[in-house]
């Protein structure tokens, strides 16, 4: 499993073929938040009671990538790991990449061309603040004008509130740039996670007694705040590694701060597993693929004045983290 390669049930627009009607849900989707499931789940409702398929129309890329490059949006989850999401909950996810011309694409055409021609919708669900089409001119109420006249019905799907707002991708990020992890699964529905293949760093924890599994991160996704973090690991071998051992739900403590950047300009979350000693050889997880959940913030980054000062935080860092997973397990 390598959660960064292209997911292969993605299906570029131009490329999709309609054998019947489907059920089509619209929207960025960034995070497969619970507004965002409320939607979805909607949409796989709408799409049984019809005998249609479940389609997501999505973007590979947030737009503000190719609008205001130097203020683009970090991501809750990558285009691979939502593709993956949306794949596993049962649709087929068609995308297409924001282009200048996609850009320039007027909100009527889209609506002609994409949704009612090439996907040919029989019912298409949107938020009530999505936005589409050339200037952001396609909005809930020209789609519910214009969908009937096509052949398809609308729903629109309401926000989900929590806590007096609505949730949203942007609040979000808000709540995990502030290290504010405990919160997230309220909007969120899970832990967010960051995924990717084990490196090979410094090995500076090694000689301390502290080895950690370096992991790189795709430069699109948002990064926490710099500090130590819980952390509840799943770990995926390469194709052809059968580990007799647990992989799943292991606990261990996150570091991301001021390391080494890698040429490639990926940058690397340090993770340490609090197994028992020899659980995982030296070397074994080299081309591992890990997922780190950070579930709280445990402190920010610190400067320590000698080497026994830093163990002795460690200890209690450790002790902070266990404890946090275990708490996690007994609700």
């Amino acid at each position: 499993m390598n959660i960064n390669e292209p997911p292969s049930a993605a299906i570029f627009w131009q490329n999709y073929q309609a054998e019947g009607p489907g059920a089509v849900a619209l929207g960025f989707f960034d995070g497969l938040h619970l507004g965002h499931l409320a939607l979805l789940r909607e949409t796989l409702r709408e799409a049984a009671s019809a005998g249609v398929r479940p389609l997501v129309f999505t973007l590979s890329s947030h737009p503000s990538a190719l609008i205001a490059p130097e203020h683009k949006e970090k991501l809750l989850c990558s285009f691979e790991e939502k593709a993956r999401m949306l794949t596993d909950m049962g649709f087929t996810c068609i995308y297409a990449d924001f282009t200048p011309e996609l850009a320039a694409l007027a909100a009527e055409d889209f609506i002609n061309s994409i949704l009612a021609d090439k996907l040919r919708a029989s019912v298409v669900l949107a938020g009530a603040d999505h936005r589409f089409g050339a200037g952001g001119r396609g909005n809930a109420q020209m789609l519910s004008e214009l969908g009937p006249r096509l052949g398809f019905a609308v729903k629109i799907i309401e926000p989900v509130r929590y806590e007096g707002g609505s949730i949203s991708s942007s609040r979000i990020r808000a709540l995990i740039s502030r290290g504010r992890m405990e919160e997230v699964p309220m909007l969120l529905g899970r832990y967010c996670s960051w995924q990717g293949t084990v490196v090979h760093g410094r090995k500076v924890g090694r000689t301390l007694g502290i080895p950690t599994a370096n992991i790189e991160i795709l430069p699109e996704k948002l990064c926490p705040p710099k500090g130590v973090f819980a952390a509840r690991c799943d770990l995926f071998p390469p194709a052809g590694v059968s580990p007799s051992k647990n992989l799943r739900a292991i606990p261990g403590m996150a570091y991301w701060g001021n390391r080494p950047t890698f040429d490639n300009g990926r940058e690397v979350l340090e993770v340490c597993l609090l197994t028992e000693p020899g659980y995982f050889q030296e070397d074994e997880l080299y081309g591992w693929e890990i997922k780190a959940e950070l579930c709280a913030m445990l402190r920010g980054e610190q400067t320590f004045a000698s080497e026994k000062d830093f163990r002795a935080q460690v200890a209690v860092d450790k002790e902070r983290a266990f404890r946090c997973i275990r708490d996690m397990a007994s609700h």
